[in-house]
């Protein structure tokens, strides 16, 4: 200790021994009568930056656990502080005299606060009785000051089948929790799902998005049965890629139908109509964890009908939904709402149409070339419509094996940032939650 009080106060300690030495009158006297409150003094500054840098890091530690708890929404409050308590042991370590005594956790519509406390040992103010000093923090965690609306569009192709399909519930159901938060007021936040694969199950959605089919058979596209000589092909609920002058927009389905998708003949297994229904934007994670929980995989990849469907969830203009499913107006500088879609895949687009049909330059299906031509390209102009519209777009490629597969996934991101190489299970959860912290926003106010 000595050394501890000469090395931070050498000049107080060099005056205080030249006076000690002195033997002349009552030098000595004053000096012993003195040299007590000079000591305490210099001793309780020492205390007191002891104290300072308790508090430093004890707010340093609050901030990183009160950023964790806000951004682990879908738990009760109970929950989200025992959390962001073990997180916060992590981060603040005890010492035999800084010991962290108190800690409270509160989560609110808009903000996530934390107080803790820490009990200092002190060295020499004990010798006036001060044995404890209690450090006190706070912290608060704003989150996001806007609405949002997001599209989950999910590659539930054959080659998603097994450990890779499990990968991928886990990461979007962890993304759903985090995501959508509690209390929906002042800001909501709403998630939509479109698993893909040959097309989009549209389920109930599909007659007004296609328009209505003649029932029977026909030999041109528009009833059930659609024959081509000796094959025999039927729609379900599925759809494929929109033609004509509105295939890269959003305009309504109404005036401008999506294209039909018929199964059968020699693509029998096409399997479309067997993958999970699309789910329009929601704030019930029930429904949405129950969707991605029952995701199926199997069929080809037709990418850009699932990047279609991602803009036609969030789009104001498209106009099939209903209720609390109806997408917001495209937001203004002045409208705190951002609209994102996340798109995933884990591999090359292999599926384009003609009448509904695989195409022959596409799979070798038994009808006309490819309408809209090249799936990729296809996609890539849809991406860049969606961003004209100011649509955040973020993209995950799993374990892609071609160079154009992943150039595709970084030219159809916004930017650079928001395009992620997926290339192990690990990698394709910390994608998912890298751009479920991006869209919470969260910054420390105070």
């Amino acid at each position: 200790m000595e050394n501890l009080v000469k090395g931070a106060f050498a000049p107080v300690w060099n005056l205080a021994t030249k006076f000690a030495r002195n033997t002349r009158g009552n030098v000595g006297i004053l000096f012993g009568l003195s040299a007590i409150p000079v000591m305490l003094a210099a001793g309780a500054a020492i205390d007191f930056s002891r104290i300072a840098n308790a508090k430093a890091n004890l707010i340093a530690s609050l901030d990183s656990s009160a950023l964790y708890a806000a951004a682990i929404q879908g738990k009760t409050e109970a929950q989200m502080k025992e959390l962001a308590r073990t997180y916060l042991d992590k981060n603040y370590t005890d010492t035999a005299d800084a010991e962290l005594s108190a800690f409270e956790l509160h989560n609110y519509a808009d903000r996530v606060e934390a107080a803790g406390t820490v009990k200092v040992k002190t060295w020499f103010m004990s010798i006036g009785g001060i044995t404890n000093v209690d450090v006190n923090a706070t912290s608060q965690i704003m989150k996001a000051g806007n609405s949002i609306e997001v599209s989950l569009v999910l590659d539930v192709t054959g080659s998603m089948a097994g450990a890779k399909l499990e990968s991928l519930k886990n990461a979007a159901n962890d993304f759903v929790d985090t995501v959508v938060w509690d209390n929906q007021t002042p800001y909501y936040s709403k998630v939509a799902v479109i698993p893909f694969s040959f097309g989009v199950n549209a389920s109930t959605y599909a007659d007004a998005a296609r328009g209505v089919l003649t029932s029977g058979t026909c030999t041109s596209p528009g009833c059930v049965n659609y024959k081509i000589v000796y094959s025999t092909y039927t729609a379900g609920n599925c759809v494929s890629e929109r033609v004509g002058s509105e295939k890269y927009t959003d305009a309504a389905a109404s005036s401008s139908p999506v294209g039909r998708l018929y199964e059968g003949g020699i693509f029998a297994s096409s399997f479309c109509n067997g993958i999970q229904p699309l789910v329009p934007l929601t704030s019930d994670r029930s429904v949405l964890h129950n969707t991605i929980n029952s995701l199926v995989a199997g069929g080809g990849t037709a990418g850009q009908v699932g990047m279609a469907w991602g803009w036609y969830t969030i789009s104001p203009n498209f106009g099939l939904w209903s209720g609390s499913r109806v997408p917001a107006a495209y937001p203004t500088a002045s409208v705190k709402l951002k609209k994102i879609a996340v798109f995933m895949t884990d591999g090359d687009f292999n599926i384009a149409y003609c009448n509904g049909i695989e195409s022959s330059n596409w799979q070798g299906g038994p009808s006309c070339a490819a309408t809209n031509g090249d799936p990729t390209d296809q996609a890539q102009s849809l991406c860049t419509a969606m961003k004209a519209k100011d649509i955040t777009i973020y993209t995950i490629g799993f374990q892609l094996s071609t160079t154009k597969a992943v150039n595709f996934m970084h030219d159809c991101a916004t930017d650079g940032t928001k395009a992620f190489d997926a290339s192990s299970n690990a990698d394709l959860q910390a994608a998912f939650s890298s751009i479920a912290q991006n869209l919470l926003e969260l910054r420390v106010s105070k």
